[in-house]
């Protein structure tokens, strides 16, 4: 005859007599296999390969955009560079012809000169 437990729990006697009354069930392992289980694992190990399959293809292609951008980052540096420099020499072009027009001198091939005439020979 199996043994059948009462459950009586009730808010005024607590979960402890609950407790007592149940047993620790043991865990118990199902060895057997289930073909819907079997198919289960074949079709998610099958979506993870496609997701795999998928993603590498997805990543080629990033890789090689990263690559163009690379190049185009590299020629835009050497645009800039070149702005830079350019900028450099207009401003320095600008300061001499300010220096000029302020009558501070300027080179010949004989000298140094100013407004009021030759300030020094040039060997």
């Amino acid at each position: 005859m199996p043994m059948t437990y009462f459950i009586s729990a009730s808010a005024r006697h607590g979960i402890i007599p609950y407790a007592k009354q149940n047993p620790r069930s043991e865990m118990t392992l199902d060895p057997s296999f289930r073909f819907g289980d079997i198919l289960t694992l074949i079709f998610f190990l099958l979506g993870g390969l496609g997701f795999a399959w998928s993603m590498r293809g997805d990543l080629k292609m990033l890789a090689r955009d990263m690559q163009l951008q690379s190049k185009k980052i590299e020629k835009l540096e050497t645009i800039i560079t070149a702005q830079a420099v350019q900028t450099q020499r207009m401003d320095e072009l600008s300061r001499r012809i300010d220096e000029l027009q302020h009558g501070r001198g300027f080179i010949e091939i004989d000298g140094l000169y100013s407004r009021s005439g030759k300030i020094q020979n040039i060997p």
